[in-house]
């Protein structure tokens, strides 16, 4: 690596590599290649996360998603910074690529968790971002229809769970049968 990583993200790509990316407002995205066992530094990376494990979606056109969702500081009283700032990555080479920002978005979803959905009708590829440090919002959800990405992307209003629940430190994933999971720890 061309540098330690604190807090760091990996996501598998679809050519057997791994990108690492820092979580900590600095530092280089790294792509392992796992058939040589070796770290190359991404090149065009110009995005620093301002939140401990960024929230990145591999779509299948190999496109990497930045969802703005995070985890703010570890350790005791620890901070979120609030980051409305949704980018996507396209990779241009082996190690290199460049960022684009799409449309910002109105709530700060940092400690909140993000999904790629896929569907076999349209829209093919959304992501959904839910909860989040804010109280006033973590008990919504928005998503972004990922198909086709481009800056004038947007995500989809801020909508309430239908109970009404908050999700300040939920966590989710998708199920084979298209259905999303999600759970969340209750604080009193």
């Amino acid at each position: 690596m061309s540098e330690s990583k604190w807090y760091p993200t990996a996501n598998i790509l679809n050519d057997e590599k791994v990108l690492v990316t820092c979580g900590n407002t600095s530092g280089n995205m790294d792509i392992y290649d796992i058939a040589t066992d070796t770290f190359a530094t991404m090149t065009g990376d110009t995005k620093h996360f301002p939140n401990l494990y960024p929230g990145l979606h591999l779509l299948p056109n190999s496109v990497m998603v930045y969802s703005r969702t995070g985890w703010g500081s570890a350790g005791p009283g620890g901070f979120a910074t609030a980051d409305n700032q949704t980018a996507f990555f396209t990779f241009t080479g082996a190690s290199t690529g460049v960022w684009t920002n799409i449309a910002t978005a109105s709530v700060n979803r940092c400690k909140g968790m993000s999904v790629l959905l896929h569907s076999c009708t349209p829209p093919y590829l959304r992501i959904m971002v839910m909860g989040g440090v804010d109280n006033a919002t973590n008990n919504t959800y928005e998503i972004l229809d990922a198909t086709t990405l481009t800056p004038l992307s947007t995500w989809g209003p801020s909508t309430p769970f239908p109970e009404a629940s908050t999700e300040a430190y939920a966590a989710q994933c998708c199920c084979p049968m298209g259905m999303c999971l999600r759970a969340e720890e209750f604080r009193e």
